[in-house]
């Protein structure tokens, strides 16, 4: 049974979605003169305007076989507001590394400073919370709540937040998805694009201050791909989010401002994207004859204007791709 509103307690008037002022966009010369150069912020400090730090992370695990070493080593910094795609082929650890990054794998060695927080000195409870208030993640399977609505799969993370405009806010998020039309249906009576647009507005209703999407098109056939890119990047402009997006497909990587490719669990490569700049050589071992685009967010992928109480920032300058 749909659990009822509680309409009770909230305002007569639909508050307005506040959104987080967009981090001013730098272009990123981070690890150009090695793969463990440091990064000094604005204030002196080293990764002052970082979102992301993962400083020589290493993962293993233990199985029936023995003992395998899945990041052997890793060292990353994500600049706030930026977006970095992440490639590789299967087994390089793309998805393990996200994990890492969430805090919901515990690294073997190295250290992860996620919007600000060392995760090393946190308790799974405040792992949890830094996940709620700071977090969005997206996975290529949707992992929505089949039980409940559209409505109420936004707006859980919210309720969980204590928010108590949590469903105003369900509301307003997903007009800007373009579901407004869907509020009420479950995930069964929703094609995979309109469940991969629920669960993006799931993610973007709290704010994150960085956004991890593992495969989000990997589900969908290409036209609705690029619909659902289109929107992350939309969305990402207008919370000044950043973006660390994992695929196994080079175009829909490069549709990102960076791209970081692993093999084997270490990094391979970490690179500016470039309009003219031809694709690296390292590109023949992954898949990927897609390209995607970025596009200016002057209009909702869906063709309509985005939600007036979303204000926009402009995006940064990145390359076009032609679908």
């Amino acid at each position: 049974m749909a659990r009822a509103e509680p309409m009770a307690r909230a305002s007569s008037k639909t508050p307005t979605l506040m959104t987080r002022p967009a981090a001013p966009y730098r272009e990123d010369p981070c690890r150009r003169g090695g793969r463990n150069q440091e990064r000094t912020g604005m204030n002196g400090s080293p990764h002052a305007d970082s979102a992301l730090v993962l400083d020589q992370i290493h993962l293993s695990l233990k199985g029936p076989a023995g003992e395998v070493n899945i990041l052997r080593g890793l060292s990353l910094t994500v600049s706030a507001g930026q977006s970095v795609g992440v490639v590789g082929p299967s087994g390089s650890g793309k998805t393990s590394l996200l994990m890492v990054i969430a805090g919901l794998e515990r690294p073997s060695q190295g250290r992860v400073v996620l919007a600000g927080r060392d995760l090393s000195a946190l308790s799974e409870d405040a792992l949890a919370r830094v996940r709620r208030d700071s977090v969005g993640i997206v996975f290529q399977s949707f992992h929505l709540i089949p039980s409940m609505s559209a409505l109420e799969n936004v707006a859980v993370p919210l309720e969980l937040a204590g928010r108590r405009d949590a469903f105003a806010v369900a509301r307003e998020t997903l007009a800007a998805v373009g579901l407004d039309h869907r509020l009420d249906h479950r995930p069964g009576q929703l094609s995979g694009g309109e469940q991969q647009r629920v669960a993006l507005a799931r993610a973007f209703a709290v704010q994150p201050r960085v956004l991890l999407a593992d495969e989000p098109t990997g589900n969908l056939d290409g036209e609705t791909g690029q619909r659902i890119l289109d929107l992350i990047f939309s969305l990402k402009a207008r919370f000044g989010t950043t973006l660390i997006l994992v695929t196994h497909d080079l175009g829909l990587a490069r549709a990102c401002e960076r791209v970081v490719a692993l093999r084997d669990g270490v990094i391979v490569d970490d690179h500016l994207v470039s309009p003219d700049a031809p694709a690296p050589a390292w590109a023949a071992l992954f898949p990927g004859p897609r390209l995607f685009r970025r596009h200016a967010v002057t209009e909702g992928p869906w063709g309509r204007p985005p939600s007036p109480s979303l204000p926009l920032s402009p995006p940064p300058a990145c390359p076009g791709k032609t679908a």
